[in-house]
């Protein structure tokens, strides 16, 4: 199936799933056939196998677990900067659609994107990893940092979308493209 096809399915999809906050829409998404593919303390992807490309990510700005209660996911943030400043950075996360559904409950939103995979120990992945460290000014964790993922990051920071999050670069929010290219798909905590 084509991208497009598959973008403008998901997007209709998230403009009609019903549901006040991310539990009851993550329910009546697995009862249209999407099945989990990762969880995060504030999110959830989904993935349907009719479209194999593209997840939905849901989630909550705020946590009410009590060990993180004092957090803000800070993915809305990095969503918008994609979008405001049209970055075309090849770590930039595709990002089709985006949209919140409520203030209440934390703020639900719901996200259509690339999908990405894991790409836990390998070099692509722990050069990007490393970059965070250098951009955070971090002693440790900078060697072999990828130049081009470092200025990204930095323009990212210095844009003002980070103030009130930390860089939060880990094996969970640096994956792969399906070709190997390294992405940042959620570098905000």
């Amino acid at each position: 199936m084509h991208i497009r096809t598959q973008i403008n399915a998901l997007k209709r999809t998230a403009d009609t799933v019903e549901g006040f906050n991310r539990s009851e829409i993550v329910r009546n998404l697995k009862r249209e056939g999407f099945k989990q593919l990762g969880r995060g303390v504030f999110a959830i992807a989904l993935y349907h196998p009719s479209y194999p490309d593209l997840v939905i990510k849901v989630g909550q700005r705020n946590s009410h677990r009590k060990w993180c209660s004092h957090l803000r996911d800070g993915f809305p943030a990095y969503v918008e900067f994609l979008r405001f400043t049209e970055t075309k950075s090849k770590f930039a996360l595709k990002v089709y659609h985006h949209r919140h559904v409520g203030a209440s409950n934390g703020g639900t939103y719901i996200t259509v994107a690339e999908r990405c995979y894991s790409g836990r120990g390998c070099k692509a992945q722990t050069r990007v990893t490393a970059s965070g460290s250098v951009v955070r000014g971090l002693p440790w964790g900078t060697e072999g940092a990828d130049p081009a993922a470092t200025r990204f990051l930095k323009r990212f920071k210095a844009s003002g979308y980070t103030l009130g999050h930390t860089l939060d670069l880990h094996s969970g929010n640096v994956m792969l493209r399906r070709d190997g290219t390294p992405v940042i798909t959620d570098p905000l905590c």
